[in-house]
């Protein structure tokens, strides 16, 4: 396939493609072999042992949709914002671990008051 003029979605979206449907199948044999190979049973009652390949980096959304996403997260208290900044390889930052707490506000209107 010709991809010299290509853009960043058209590649983001052919590396999707190719994980999807070229390597998927490839990396479960690959797992459901090593697993099978080489690991035994735990001989701690209730921890398995599991093998996946990361693949996340393949799969990496564009800068507007991980920012998007990371705010989605934080005004809802799924995470803070130093984990939003560890993602993106940033050091954190004072107070960043503090949850957001605007999922919780709630707006009130007075009687006779008409939102705007």
């Amino acid at each position: 396939q010709e991809y010299s003029n290509s853009t960043y979605s058209n590649f983001s979206e052919a590396s999707r493609a190719f994980l999807t449907m070229t390597m998927r199948p490839w990396l479960a044999n690959f797992e459901q072999q090593i697993k099978n190979a080489l690991l035994v049973a735990s001989p701690v009652p209730g921890i398995r042992y599991q093998v996946e390949f990361d693949s996340a980096d393949l799969l990496r959304a564009t800068p507007g949709e991980r920012f998007a996403t990371y705010e989605r997260g934080i005004k809802s208290g799924v995470m803070c914002p130093n984990e939003a900044r560890e993602r993106e390889g940033l050091s954190p930052r004072d107070g960043g671990d503090e949850f957001s707490q605007a999922w919780k506000q709630e707006v009130k209107i007075s009687e006779g008051e008409k939102p705007e």
